[in-house]
């Protein structure tokens, strides 16, 4: 019933917004992969697969992160010269040396920040580990390649500053749910010699629910706000230069994500296995596209563990339970 209800709401806000992408298309027309104009739309419409009340899901990331906040010290750095380039770092008292995790957000490139981001940060402080959110400007304020280059950015900060924040520079680890998953694909995917760091600078990865390839997304009303070149839609999909990945990298989604959702994360698995990068995937049961992301919240859930093991952290979970399905 919940599904139905948002799936006729979606047909009637997309078929007016699917317009600058596909004008032209009959209602019937197949466009991609079998899908009609409008079932591509819902496939990339999170609306229409969440569960129930998945507007409380999303107020749950800020919620939580207000609290984490309130009991875990933090320390608030600029990465770069506009007012939202910054990041939070939650760190150990007496960190050095500690290993980092870095947790890009996800929001369809559109939405979150930081600010609803530092959920996972106890999952890392408790065990010894450095916690970052990083926070970036979303479209309309910048476009795709902006976001990319501010990610980029930050991690180069990271790098160089891992130090001063008590960690090593050579035991960063990332991650990214949603549209933050794609962006740390692009990360993974990036010459860092270029920007004269190690090409290795990121150790491990878990990408959470995300997307290798735009193809699909800019087929769909996603377009209408992304306004990506054919040149950039290459350039900004990871699955195109999978050789350039060199850390170990596990994909997970969840059961009750769209069939696009669940398509992009099994493609980017296959892709890895076979370039020898995919340390495992794994589809989450019962789990839809919104709450994967607080999955990295609990400790005693896989992805926080594979987490944790990629920065050589304390895991509750024997080697058995990483279930691995791709």
């Amino acid at each position: 019933m919940h599904r139905r209800r948002f799936l006729n709401l979606s047909l009637l806000t997309f078929s007016i917004g699917s317009l600058g992408a596909c004008a032209s298309s009959s209602p019937n027309k197949k466009l991609f992969m079998g899908y009609t104009q409008s079932e591509l739309d819902d496939a990339y419409n999170q609306d229409v697969w969440a569960h129930p009340g998945f507007e409380r899901t999303i107020q749950s990331y800020g919620d939580i992160s207000e609290r984490v906040k309130r009991k875990y010290a933090f320390k608030t750095f600029s990465y770069g010269g506009k007012a939202s380039e910054v990041l939070d770092v939650f760190a150990p008292d007496d960190a050095i040396a500690a290993p980092i995790h870095v947790f890009i957000h996800g929001g369809a490139w559109r939405s979150l920040s930081k600010d609803t981001s530092s959920g996972p940060a106890p999952v890392f402080v408790t065990r010894g580990g450095i916690y970052i959110a990083l926070n970036f400007d979303n479209i309309p304020a910048t476009t795709l390649a902006g976001m990319v280059e501010q990610c980029r950015s930050a991690l180069l900060w990271v790098y160089r500053n891992a130090e001063k924040i008590g960690g090593d520079r050579n035991r960063i680890t990332l991650s990214g749910h949603s549209s933050g998953a794609h962006l740390a694909g692009v990360m993974l995917t990036t010459e860092w010699s270029r920007y004269g760091v190690p090409n290795k600078l990121i150790q491990g990865a878990v990408l959470i629910s995300g997307m290798c390839d735009l193809e699909a997304p800019m087929l769909s009303f996603r377009a209408n706000y992304l306004k990506l070149t054919p040149t950039e839609t290459y350039a900004f999909s990871p699955i195109h230069f999978v050789s350039k990945i060199s850390c170990p990298v596990f994909v997970v989604w969840g059961q009750h994500e769209s069939p696009e959702f669940k398509r992009q994360s099994i493609t980017f698995a296959q892709a890895l296995r076979s370039a020898g990068r995919l340390q495992g995937s794994l589809e989450l049961a019962g789990i839809d596209h919104l709450e994967a992301a607080l999955e990295l919240n609990d400790p005693k859930s896989v992805v926080a563990n594979i987490a944790l093991r990629q920065m050589d952290l304390d895991s509750s979970l024997a080697a058995d339970d990483f279930q691995s399905k791709s």
